[in-house]
């Protein structure tokens, strides 16, 4: 009933940002749990380089409005096919694991230091996202009242 309202393309971005925020945070959580654990290699996710892939895409070539959405690729078996609308307007993101860096000799590549800094950056980012939606129903909210 409400769709033109919860579901435009700004709102679309700014859950699956925070989606990936929440999975960034569960990685960075994970690093750093496994800070001292031998051989363990950091993994880092990658999402904000689809996103700017995908919006200078769609800036460089007119497209119709129906057509917004991005082909996903299936990289594992137990991935679900994207046959919702919803989900098939997910940009991505990747989870890589960092092989080429090993700092210590115990053959671990976890900073404690780095990692700290990038839960601090996520966690802003994350609220910085949050508080964007927030603001949006603010308006709507507002706009509803008549204020």
């Amino acid at each position: 009933m409400l769709d033109f309202i919860t579901n435009t393309r700004n709102i679309n971005t700014l859950e699956n940002a925070l989606k990936v925020s929440s999975l960034r945070h569960k990685v960075i959580s994970n690093n750093i749990a496994n800070v001292d654990t031998p051989f363990f290699k950091r993994s880092e996710v990658i999402f904000e380089e689809y996103l700017k892939d995908y919006l200078d895409a769609k800036e460089a070539e007119p497209v119709a409005k129906d057509d917004r959405k991005i082909n996903m690729k299936l990289t594992n078996s137990r991935h679900i096919s994207p046959k919702l609308p919803e989900v098939s307007l997910f940009v991505g993101a990747a989870l890589h694991r960092v092989d080429d860096l090993t700092m210590r000799t115990d053959g671990n590549n976890v900073d404690i230091d780095v990692e700290m800094a990038n839960m601090t950056k996520n966690t802003i980012y994350y609220q910085t996202v949050a508080q964007r939606i927030n603001g949006y129903f603010s308006s709507l909210r507002t706009v509803i009242e008549g204020r």
